[in-house]
C-alpha cells in the first residue's frame, strides 16, 4: 500500500507524479488513516526532511507498525544539494536520528550551483550519484523495531 498526502502538488518530488503501482491511500503522516498495528512493516523514504515535526511522524509510524525502514538525505547530502524545501540537516548519534533545523533554505548557493554544473558537464553523473547514494554517504537508511529514537534540535 502506498500513502501520499499531495497528489497534484509534485513540487517537493521534483515535479514527478507519485508512482501508483499498488493500492493507494491519501493520508497525512501525522494522522495516518490506519488502525494501530495495521502493518507488519512500514517504509518511510525521503519524507521526514520535509516535515515541521519529524518526531510526531516517527511516533505515528510506530503506531501503525511494530517495525520499519526510514531513509533520509544525510547532512552531507543536504549541504551539497541543498533542497530549499528540506527543513533539516539529519545525522545519526549512535542509534538516535538527529534533526538539526537548517538556518537557511540553501546551505551554500555557490556549491549548489557547482553540483548542478557537474551534472550538466558530465553526462551520467546524476545517474551515478543517485545509484551510489548510500555508498557515498548521501542517504541514511535505518531499520527500526518498536520505535526510532530521535532528537530534534532547533
Amino acid at each position: 500500500m502506498l500513502c501520499e498526502r499531495y497528489l497534484a502538488d509534485g513540487s517537493e518530488r521534483h515535479d514527478q507524479a507519485p508512482l501508483v503501482d499498488r493500492p493507494f491511500v491519501v493520508g497525512d503522516i501525522y494522522d495516518l488513516p490506519f488502525r494501530d498495528r495495521a502493518f507488519d512493516f512500514v517504509v518511510c523514504s525521503h519524507v521526514l526532511e520535509h516535515l515541521d515535526d519529524p518526531a510526531a511522524a516517527l511516533r505515528e509510524l510506530a503506531r501503525v507498525a511494530p517495525r520499519g525502514y526510514i531513509e533520509v538525505p544525510s547532512r552531507v547530502n543536504e549541504k551539497l544539494l541543498s533542497f530549499p524545501f528540506h527543513k533539516w540537516y539529519i545525522h545519526l548519534d549512535g542509534d538516535v536520528l538527529v534533526f538539526q533545523a537548517k538556518d537557511r533554505p540553501v546551505h551554500d548557493e555557490e556549491l549548489r550551483q557547482w553540483m548542478s554544473n557537474v551534472a550538466t558537464v558530465l553526462p551520467g553523473w546524476e545517474s551515478f550519484f543517485l545509484r551510489n547514494a548510500a555508498r557515498l554517504g548521501n542517504v541514511l537508511g535505518r531499520v527500526w523495531e518498536g520505535s526510532q529514537p530521535c532528537r530534534v534540535e532547533g
